[in-house]
């Protein structure tokens, strides 16, 4: 019998970025001994009249920087120009001056009204920039590699940086996150140029993606979930705080990877395919399901720290996301479709219903509804696109490899027999049971990740083989395993 463990490392944080900007003008004043400024014919100053007129050409944006709240956070904004190839694209000079959020992560900034429709505002840190941790089971500071608590601040990686883009006289603010960093770099991606419509398109398609309501990222303003107050005001609002702060919880759960280099491999797989990857058999590899089961666990760890009256919000924060994941692995397939039909003939499936039984009704069972299939590239030599017709000039043709594995794959459950939610993190992982005797399973394989949800299985002798899994949680509870498959080794 052979075991095969993966060892587990889930720590879980959470990022809500949000970030507005708003116009501020100076100008000289005349003060002994400086330079003296020029009168017109009326007698009015000149330098007043000039900071005036350019008061009035300008436009002004306010803004907040959450994530937790950020404060000496950078924002700067950046002009869109045409390019030598007459598209659209981000100019290099900025057209504004950097300025840094305050204590509460507000800012102000002045930009032309003669800049065009559209502007890019880039959120940039320093060695002075600090976050608040709105992570309920801390934050590694990765200046210090200290673990800061909940509510207390901590540095980010120098190279942290996001982007949103801004209807210049939309009289609404902009709110920086890693939602608006990702539609604007999917819009820079389209192919297109980097206009107004690929960036309202792009921000739309985001919303969509992550099943929130539409301009919701234009016009809403992430909570500040480290506050621990305020969450019961608004469920869109927790929606999109939930979803950018698993991001950093998604990032602390792999102790080598930072809040930076998540967001650069998600801005990778915008750029390689259009859109975030829907899901990965690998825990490593960011995807939609892993974002939204890190959003599922923050609202439910929320509910030891936020004011009572935020419970309800936070409960319905929790099933949005579940609903979302469930959507999810019903789109890719890992869960069946309850209105579609049975799978293909080539796959071999079944249900593997989990029961966990507990002395104590606080222990609920463990209900695996996942679905164990066993594929291969030749099912049968008669099926196998390695048989030759008689006729065939096959004596050049090399001898076809003998298929002696088997490939299996299964869907995590969601669910514990009795309905209560299963979270990916309550999953300890899986175990693998076969043999060529239905009712005597005496090998063995345990998968402990439960982001795994495939296996292969190698040097099996000729016969027919059946194969078997059961679900087994974090405390120890066991599922009953599935009814068993098979494949004929020849």
């Amino acid at each position: 019998m052979s075991v095969l463990t993966y060892p587990e490392n889930r720590i879980r944080n959470r990022l809500a970025v949000a970030i507005v900007c708003v116009l501020a003008v100076t100008g000289c004043e005349d003060e002994g001994g400086g330079i003296t400024s020029e009168t017109d014919n009326s007698g009015e100053d000149s330098s007043d009249q000039e900071q005036t007129e350019t008061q009035e050409e300008s436009i002004e944006i306010a803004g907040t920087a959450i994530k937790g709240r950020m404060s000496d956070a950078l924002v700067t904004a950046f002009p869109l120009r045409t390019g030598s190839n007459g598209q659209s694209e981000l100019g290099q000079e900025p057209v504004s001056e950097s300025v840094r959020t305050n204590a509460d992560g507000e800012f102000e900034v002045a930009i032309g009204a003669d800049e065009g429709q559209w502007v890019i505002l880039e959120l940039t840190v320093d060695d002075q920039t600090r976050m608040i941790c709105d992570v309920t089971i801390g934050c590694e500071d990765p200046e210090t590699q200290q673990t800061r608590s909940f509510g207390e601040p901590i540095q980010l990686d120098p190279s942290f940086s996001m982007m949103a883009a801004h209807r210049m006289g939309s009289g609404k603010s902009v709110h920086v996150s890693p939602l608006s960093d990702l539609a604007t770099h999917q819009a820079k991606n389209g192919g297109e140029g980097l206009d107004g419509a690929d960036l309202a398109n792009a921000y739309m398609d985001t919303e969509a993606f992550f099943g929130l309501e539409p301009a919701t990222l234009e016009t809403t303003r992430p909570v500040d979930l480290s506050l621990q107050s305020g969450l019961n005001e608004d469920l869109q609002s927790l929606q999109l705080s939930l979803i950018n702060a698993a991001f950093l919880s998604w990032a602390n759960r792999h102790g080598e990877q930072s809040l930076h280099a998540t967001l650069e491999m998600a801005r990778d797989q915008i750029r390689d395919s259009g859109e975030l990857s829907l899901n990965s058999s690998q825990e490593s590899e960011l995807s939609l399901l892993a974002l939204m089961d890190e959003s599922a666990e923050l609202a439910n760890d929320l509910k030891q720290h936020a004011q009572s009256d935020s419970e309800d919000v936070l409960d319905e924060g929790e099933e949005w996301a579940i609903a979302r994941y469930e959507e999810t692995a019903q789109e890719t397939g890992l869960l069946p479709d309850p209105e579609s039909g049975s799978d293909s003939d080539s796959e071999s499936e079944s249900d593997s219903e989990s029961e966990s039984e507990s002395e104590s009704d606080s222990e609920s069972e463990s209900d695996s509804d996942s679905d164990s299939e066993s594929e291969t590239e030749s099912e049968s030599g008669s099926d196998s696109e390695s048989g030759s017709d008689s006729g065939s000039e096959s004596g050049s043709d090399p001898e076809p490899e003998v298929d002696n594995t088997a490939e299996l794959s299964w869907n995590a459950p969601l669910k514990r027999e009795n309905g209560d939610t299963l979270k990916m993190a309550d999953i300890g992982g899986y175990t693998i049971v076969y043999g060529q005797d239905p009712d005597q399973l005496d090998e063995e394989v345990v998968v402990g990740d439960s982001y795994i949800m495939e296996w292969e299985i190698e040097d099996l002798d000729t016969g027919e083989w059946y194969f078997a899994i059961s679900t087994f949680d974090s405390n120890g509870l066991d599922s009953r395993f599935s009814d068993p498959v098979s494949k004929v080794i020849e």
